[in-house]
Formats: C-alpha cells, structure tokens, sequence
C-alpha cells in the first residue's frame, strides 16, 4: 500500500492535465504512471497550483524515481470541460486501487460555498457518481483541497471506500453534518486530514476526520497563496524536497524524502476557522449565503496568485454589499462572544496578532507573505480609509417607496431635458452654489421636489440610474423578507415546542 507521502506525490501529478485527460488513443486502455511522466516536461506546468517549474521539476523526479509510483496502472480518468473537475483511478501491483481528486477546478470556485449552505453539492455528487462507478473494493481514496472536501465525502456516502487521506481539504455544512451524522461517527476514524498550518482552505466550515495533522511549513513559501499548493505539505531544504539518493549495487534506488514535521495550527487561522463555524451556528441562511459569498471572493481575489491585490475592486464589489456588512457584523458578535465567553482564548489571539504586526517581535516573513506581497503601499491606505469612514452602526432610513421613485423619475427627466444655464429655473444658483463650495442640501428639506432635482443633477443621475439603484434596493427588500420569514418560521416552531412543553408538565 502507499504511504502517506507516495499518496501526496499522486495529489501533485492529479493537477497535470496528462493524468486527468485520456488521448484519443489511449482512452479505451490503460497508462502507467511512468509512461505519463516520459510525456511531460516540468516547464509546460511553471505557475500551475502556484508552483514554480523548479518545483514541479522536483516532484516529478520524485515520481519517477519511486517504482511503486510509476508503476501505477491508471485505469479510469475523468476530466470535465466546463468545470475543470478532474479524477482518475490508480492500481498497484497488487490489485489495490487509489482513486484521487483533483482540487478546484477552473469554474469550481462556486461549488465550495454552495456546499456550505447545502448537504450536497452538485460536483460532490458528481464525484460519488464516478467513484460508485470504478469496478474495484475497497478503494483507498484521496484529494487535495477541493478534491480533498470530495474524497471525505465519498468516503461517508460509499461503501467501497477503504481510508481517506484529504490533503488541505475544506470541511463541510451544519446541513451535511446533521444529514448525514450516524454514517460520519461510523467513518471518521478511517478519514486523515492532512493541512498546512497556514493553510487557508481547509478553515472552512466543520473538521469531519478522525484526526487532523498541521504540518509546519515555511520553506521555499514567496506569496501567500503557497500555503496552499499541493506541495506545501513536503518538507523542504535547500529549496528542495530530496534529502537523499542511495543506488545500491544492484541499481536499485532509495528515495528520501518526507511530509513537514507536525505543530499546532496558525493562531490566526484557528481563528478563521472557529469563525466560520460561529457563522454556521448563528446567522440565519440567508445572512449565511451573503457572508459565504463574500468571505469565498474575498479568499479568491486575495490568496489565489501573486500579485498585487486592487483594493479599489475589493471595495466595489465587496465592501460596498449587504454581504460584507453582514460578514464584518459576525466578526464582531464573535469576538465579543470569544471574548466573554474564553477570555483566556480571546486574549491569545489578541497577544498573537498584535506579535505579527510588530516588526520587531513578529513574524515578519509572514507580515511580508500576508501584506506586502499582496497590498501596495497605496492600496493599504486605500483601505485604511474604506474602514475608517465604514460606520455599520450609523445606518440612516431611506425611502424607496413607490411615490418616491416616480417623483425621482420626474425629476431627473426635467433635469435631463432642460439646458445647463436656463436663469429661470434655481439649477444655475446652485451649481454655482457648488463651485464656490457652498453647496447646502438641508436647505431643501420642505421642497422634495426641488431636492430631488437637486441631488440629481449634482450626481449626474439618469433615468436609467434610478431605475438600477430601485432594482437593486426592491433586490436586497426581499433578502430582508426572507430573512424576517425565516425568523418568524422560528418563533412559530419555538412556541410550538413551548406548548408542547407546558401541555406536558400542565396537562389541561
């Protein structure tokens, strides 16, 4: 059987297009590892899981000097275009079968949060699917991230699964968890979880496995997104994970080389995780879908490559949502719950990220790694600023009623009609009024009308515009309706338990 490692090695190659892809040719038969590894070139893959082709280099010599990998027979392999899933089917010598997943594929990214508001996702029952379909026993399954999320799943929802081995896959929803709870307790203990102590996929939503290893790991990490790169759980020296290369006198090869050695996960990322947990159990699904959607861009936009992040976009399509709102607000609600609850915990982790931020005492490669990498200068101060002016708790009513709208309308029709210096109508005086600064809009607030026209013309508004900005509101109206549904659905099911429990102890 593989070890851990030769297994991690397989979770590498799966990302190679070669072992997900069958040629035309060789679809109907089978391929051996090694017959796939003489095909390729390292340098076709630099950039690929953000490793460099020095790296891809070092695991595919790995794989090629290793027998027991190269002579894998592949037997099923399985690629879909419009998704960038991939998987595929491995046999030994001995007949024992390794079936493994790819991680997030190109058009995947929205499939992980999807699994974090439902028991099952499309593409996990996708990857059931196939694994119920391989003819083999007793498969020993395998993934890294999001095909990591996948062979846990497989390994609950089929028999034919012998052990898991999930490198850096993320957890799953309180809905898998509560569907699916007597299978989980029957198979956790054949699940391992295996994950970068920095890593920031395998935080999300509730742990399943058995146990759960935190290899430390920093070596040959330049950008953040690294923590996460399949090879990220090898131990590294010299910017190369081979220790050693003994070749006996019979020509026989001995490969050294091994996982990091185990710690205790990032006081940050333990955090990260402990609050998407928190979000699970207390926001209600609809505050759930807004937090998730935004908390998954946010980890797309910030930790998947190298360069610089735009925080101007990050605040255009983040910041400025109901979802980030919402997201900040159960930062707050659990922090202050951690910190009443687990002062102990709370202060940890305050005395913790206040160390990284200090030059002097912190960990400075990983300040570097988390900003410098990833912010410019400016865009820091972009965001300083965004936060600094973002008050959640000053929220002032609006009304977007229908009366309103129509005499907005109305308003920015007549603004659009009439011409820019008519001295009959007030707009002359107050884009004057605008020019030298004196621009005073609580003069207006007898005369809606005239204020409307008013804020109007100096925003530039249309028609069009108001029509948008209406649509967008009536959109978010009813999130807010289904989320008072959804309370009320509670309260009625409360009380009715409360009933219950009265009529049991006060029988009428």
């Amino acid at each position: 059987m593989l070890s851990e490692k030769q297994l991690l090695i397989l979770n590498n190659l799966i990302y190679l297009d070669p072992f997900v892809k069958a040629e035309k040719n060789k679809s109907e038969g089978e391929i051996t590892v090694g017959e796939i590894l003489k095909l390729i070139k390292a340098k076709d893959f630099n950039g690929c899981c953000e490793m460099s082709t020095e790296e891809w280099e070092d695991i595919i010599n790995v794989a090629r000097l290793d027998k027991d990998i190269c002579n894998l027979r592949v037997t099923n392999r399985m690629y879909e275009t419009t998704t960038g899933a991939g998987m595929a089917c491995f046999v030994d010598s001995y007949g024992q079968a390794y079936a493994v997943f790819k991680g997030t594929g190109k058009n995947e990214w929205i499939d992980n949060f999807d699994a974090a508001m439902q028991s099952d996702s499309v593409q996990q029952e996708k990857a059931l699917k196939w694994f119920n379909s391989l003819e083999y026993e007793n498969i020993i399954v395998s993934g890294h991230s999001k095909g990591g999320n996948k062979a846990m799943y497989v390994t609950v929802n089929s028999d034919k699964a012998k052990e898991c081995y999930a490198f850096d896959g993320e957890g799953f929803s309180a809905e898998f968890c509560e569907k699916y709870r007597y299978k989980i307790s029957q198979k956790k203990d054949k699940i391992h979880l295996y994950s970068n102590y920095r890593g920031y996929v395998n935080i999300l939503l509730y742990y399943i496995a058995g146990d759960v290893h935190f290899i430390k790991n920093d070596e040959g990490i330049s950008n953040f997104g690294e923590y996460h790169s399949p090879n990220a759980l090898f131990k590294y020296k010299n910017n190369s994970m081979i220790e050693n290369i003994n070749i006996d006198n019979d020509g026989n090869v001995e490969l050294y080389y091994e996982l990091g050695e185990e710690g205790q996960q990032d006081p940050v990322m333990e955090m990260l995780h402990e609050l998407t947990v928190y979000i699970m159990e207390n926001a209600t699904e609809s505050e759930k879908a807004v937090a998730f959607s935004v908390l998954g861009e946010a980890i797309n936009s910030i930790f998947r490559g190298s360069k610089d992040v735009d925080i101007n976009y990050i605040y255009k399509v983040l910041v400025s949502t109901e979802g980030f709102e919402t997201l900040v607000r159960y930062i707050c609600a659990y922090l202050n719950d951690l910190c009443i609850n687990n002062p102990k915990k709370f202060e940890y982790y305050r005395k913790y990220l206040t160390q990284i931020l200090n030059e002097e005492t912190g960990d400075n490669k990983f300040v570097k790694l988390l900003v410098e990498k990833h912010f410019t200068r400016q865009n820091v101060k972009n965001a300083t600023n965004v936060l600094k002016h973002l008050n959640l708790t000053n929220i002032e009513g609006r009304d977007f009623s229908h009366t309103t709208y129509e005499r907005m309308m109305t308003a920015a029709k007549e603004v659009e009609d009439e011409s820019w210096l008519r001295v009959d109508r007030w707009d002359c005086w107050y884009r004057a009024e605008q020019l030298f600064g004196n621009l005073d809009l609580s003069n207006y607030t007898g005369k809606v009308s005239e204020y409307y026209r008013k804020l109007i013309d100096i925003n530039n508004a249309s028609q069009k515009n108001i029509i948008e900005i209406f649509r967008k509101v009536y959109e978010l109206d009813e999130v807010y309706a289904n989320r008072m549904n959804e309370l009320v659905d509670r309260l009625k099911c409360a009380t009715q338990k409360l009933v219950e429990i009265r009529e049991r102890i006060i029988p009428r």
